[in-house]
């Protein structure tokens, strides 16, 4: 589990294709097992109470669009944004957080 968090869901942006998934989050599930989500309305059947982290990897054009639709779902969200404009950068930073031991990114 993440910290702090009762949940950690993991969401691609709708624009990514599966592979963003199977390739370059595969280490960054297998470390932090989260909950793949295909469509993030579901976080609001979450117990209210519960502290939620939602890692969503994402393109840069979605970068400030997705936080809208997202935010209010939940009361105890914690929404993690993994931008990357490719595969092989989005892969490159996932699999620093699952090296590191970070679900939430490594400090530069």
């Amino acid at each position: 589990m993440a910290g702090s968090f009762d949940n950690h869901f993991l969401i691609l942006a709708p624009d990514l294709p599966g592979v963003w998934f199977t390739q370059a989050a595969r280490r960054f599930w297998l470390r932090f097992q989260p909950a793949v989500l295909d469509d993030w309305r579901s976080l609001g059947q979450v117990p209210a109470d519960n502290n939620i982290l939602v890692t969503v990897l994402a393109r840069p054009q979605s970068e400030t669009v997705l936080p809208e639709q997202i935010k209010d779902l939940h009361p105890n969200l914690h929404l993690d944004m993994v931008i990357a404009d490719d595969l092989t950068m989005m892969e490159v930073q996932l699999n620093k957080r699952a090296e590191s031991g970070q679900p939430l990114g490594v400090a530069e």
